[in-house]
């Protein structure tokens, strides 16, 4: 009696069964770069959002303080000096100021006009996205951990030479922010102050 030998596959039939599997696997991989790709969206939208805000409350608290003392926090000064534009980090007074945890002369008051912000939370171990306490100082930090530029109207004439001249991506921007006794903005996700097509603004 001869040995049965098992059938083999049809070549056909295999090769469409492996082409319908490589489609399967291609599919998935494309779902899953899919899938990245919107998260990575909604992230970035997210995180520009909340940068405005802080941009908004920052500038809030400047005008704030002016509200109540009749001038500008430092760098800017009782006299008017010209405009002054700086960071929102540590070699600044502006931020601990207005959180009422610098010199006693400069907020007398005690107003903390950052109340409520949020604090910085740590991501990987770099800090972003909130306000950050040193010691004997303080800074404000956007969504990717960098400090915010602030521009106060120092010289108290009620207009701000508009920033987005300096840099692209800007469409018409106004010479003159009128109105204003602060401005701030952030470098956005791509890290460069001066590319206007991503940096969240206070105005």
């Amino acid at each position: 009696m001869s040995e049965m030998t098992p059938e083999s596959p049809h070549p056909e039939r295999s090769a469409a069964l492996w082409s319908c599997g490589v489609v399967v696997v291609a599919l998935m991989a494309l779902g899953a770069f899919g899938y990245l790709k919107i998260r990575q969206i909604i992230g970035t939208s997210f995180a520009k959002n909340n940068s405005q805000k802080l941009c908004s409350e920052i500038a809030s608290a400047a005008s704030s303080f002016f509200a109540d003392y009749e001038h500008l926090p430092p760098p800017a000064k009782i006299q008017a000096t010209p405009d002054t534009e700086f960071l929102s980090d540590f070699s600044s007074d502006f931020v601990v100021v207005l959180a009422a945890r610098g010199p006693l002369v400069m907020n007398p008051r005690r107003i903390n006009y950052f109340d409520g912000m949020p604090a910085a939370q740590s991501v990987a171990g770099k800090l972003s996205g909130g306000i950050n306490f040193g010691r004997g100082s303080a800074e404000i930090l956007d969504s990717w951990g960098r400090p915010y530029r602030v521009v106060l109207d120092a010289n108290y004439d009620g207009e701000i030479d508009n920033p987005e001249l300096k840099g692209t991506g800007s469409v018409s921007p106004p010479p003159k922010l009128r109105g204003k006794k602060c401005v701030v903005y952030s470098a956005g996700p791509d890290g460069d102050y001066t590319t206007w097509d991503d940096n969240p603004k206070s105005w």
